[in-house]
């Protein structure tokens, strides 16, 4: 954040954090408590002789996570311009499209550490987690020297690096998504535990990310990056 905000300069990085504070508002909003239900489902049946329960739990989670991913994408592609000028006071599209790529990215990654938390691999997520701020820097230095630092190339690198290191360490984990027998029941425990989480981890993202987009609305893109 640091590097990308002293490359861009205020005006350029008050647009950058405005779409990089939605997107977590979205990933919220694709959440529906279903990671935090996956890990208190399946947290103590990994590797043990239940683990297949576990599996379906992950499976099942795995695809409501991927079909609110697709459902919210949806909606955001219909209402893109009305969006993009409600949110980023911009006419354009392209920033909207930056932020539906940010949200499929962000919510996989998350669901990918929620995922190895669940199985008590808690050495593997914060490695993950520290690597994908790694490589966020090691492209923005390479884009840096190969042709210099946009409002586009930043955006690339915040989405591109949550995307690598999902697909690398999820197809290790060698589980599909899909909805195995009993995923009905699954989903209604799912919703009896997740149900008050969903509203809280929504009201807390927005309480805490929606000031940048206030102040872009309010002072413009300069303000927000100062």
């Amino acid at each position: 954040s640091i590097l990308a905000a002293r490359f861009l300069g205020p005006a350029n990085w008050g647009i950058v954090a405005a779409v990089t504070s939605f997107i977590p508002i979205l990933v919220a909003l694709t959440d529906l408590g279903i990671g935090s239900a996956l890990f208190q489902y399946a947290a103590d049946k990994w590797k043990t002789s239940d683990d297949h329960q576990a599996v379906k739990a992950f499976r099942t989670a795995l695809s409501l996570r991927l079909m609110s991913l697709l459902l919210l994408s949806l909606l955001i592609a219909f209402f893109a311009r009305s969006l993009s000028n409600l949110i980023f006071k911009v006419d354009g599209l392209y920033l909207m499209v930056w932020a539906t790529f940010g949200l499929i990215s962000v919510s996989l990654f998350d669901f990918l550490i929620l995922s190895f938390q669940s199985r008590a691999e808690w050495k593997t997520a914060a490695v993950l987690t520290g690597l994908v701020n790694s490589l966020r820097v090691v492209f923005l230095i390479l884009f840096y020297f190969l042709g210099g630092i946009t409002v586009s190339s930043v955006l690339f690198v915040y989405i591109i690096s949550g995307l690598v290191l999902f697909l690398f360490p999820f197809w290790g984990l060698g589980i599909m998504p899909g909805m195995p027998s009993g995923w009905r029941k699954l989903i209604s425990e799912f919703a009896r535990f997740s149900l008050w989480l969903t509203v809280n981890k929504i009201a807390g993202t927005i309480a805490s990310r929606v000031d940048v987009i206030i102040l872009l609305q309010i002072g413009g893109a300069y303000t927000a990056g100062i």
